[in-house]
């Protein structure tokens, strides 16, 4: 039977089924960390001391001191991290966020939670990180006390653990932390729809109806924000999954192909070819000698 990139779900922790955690590294009972896997849930690593890399979606970034990483639902990650590494690592789903509270800023409003964000690690100064510290600390002791407001209290410093990490990201990209115009809007809800339906829908057609908007009226914002039109987006966003498939599962070429919801491999290792100029197996040839 044939071994797909395997994705990890948000153990259950001491309260049996609240989904948030905070772990610190070196204690992580099952946790593989030099195995390539992709999550449900979000994860936020500070690295206090660094050491290692941490590959995300075939990028490498050196774990740094003082460095804060962050891993969104579905992607592919690998932490290659050093013994003398050591932080922690806050994880919450999407529904934990959301739960009870309708004022919290959306996920996708912040920019290294957006998913065209080319910013996975930052490195912070001395009293930033300090300050990200304390509130993890904090986080820690209210998830592992008996308070009647537990959920309450971990959603709020979540919520503010998240705006100072904002602050941080607003110092080192000011240029792209603005309020989002309605052209960014769109591209942004056009890539969420990607993450989740791209497994079977490659039309741009499709997600202009998702969107309520003409095909070519998608494409102009595309090309506007981004400067390519969504059906490269698309053809990108395919190439990396199939590149995921290819380099982290046990799939032939064949059973990626039909996972990816083309018409037959041949097709599929047409647009490969033209995406790559490389068949599937001459990447993975490729990727192997690495």
């Amino acid at each position: 039977m044939s071994k797909i990139i395997h994705t990890h779900q948000l153990k259950k922790n001491t309260d049996g089924d609240l989904p948030f955690n905070v772990e610190w590294l070196g204690a992580r009972s099952g946790y593989s960390n030099r195995e390539a896997h992709r999550h449900g849930y979000y994860e936020v690593f500070l690295f206090e001391k660094g050491g290692g890399k941490h590959i995300i979606d075939f990028e490498s970034y050196a774990i740094e001191s003082q460095s804060v990483h962050f891993i969104q639902p579905g992607q592919v990650h690998q932490l290659l991290r050093k013994s003398e590494t050591s932080g922690c690592v806050i994880i919450f789903s999407e529904d934990f966020y959301y739960l009870h509270s309708r004022e919290n800023q959306s996920l996708n409003s912040f920019p290294f939670f957006q998913p065209d964000n080319d910013s996975p690690s930052i490195t912070t100064a001395d009293l930033d990180f300090a300050e990200l510290s304390k509130i993890a600390q904090d986080l820690y002791k209210v998830l592992n006390t008996d308070n009647a407001h537990k959920v309450a209290l971990l959603q709020s410093y979540l919520q503010i653990f998240l705006l100072q990490i904002w602050n941080v990201f607003d110092k080192l990209y000011p240029e792209i932390n603005h309020p989002l115009s309605a052209g960014k809007r769109l591209v942004s809800s056009f890539k969420s729809l990607l993450e989740r339906d791209v497994l079977v829908e490659h039309q741009v057609a499709f997600y202009a109806g998702q969107l309520h908007v003409t095909p070519t009226y998608l494409n102009m914002a595309c090309k506007k924000v981004l400067g390519k039109q969504a059906s490269e987006i698309i053809k990108e966003r395919l190439i990396l999954e199939a590149k995921r498939m290819l380099l982290f599962s046990e799939l032939s070429g064949k059973e990626v192909a039909y996972e990816l919801n083309f018409i037959d491999p041949s097709h599929f290792g047409r647009f490969f070819k033209n995406q790559t100029g490389m068949s599937p197996l001459q990447f993975i040839k490729k990727e192997s000698l690495r």
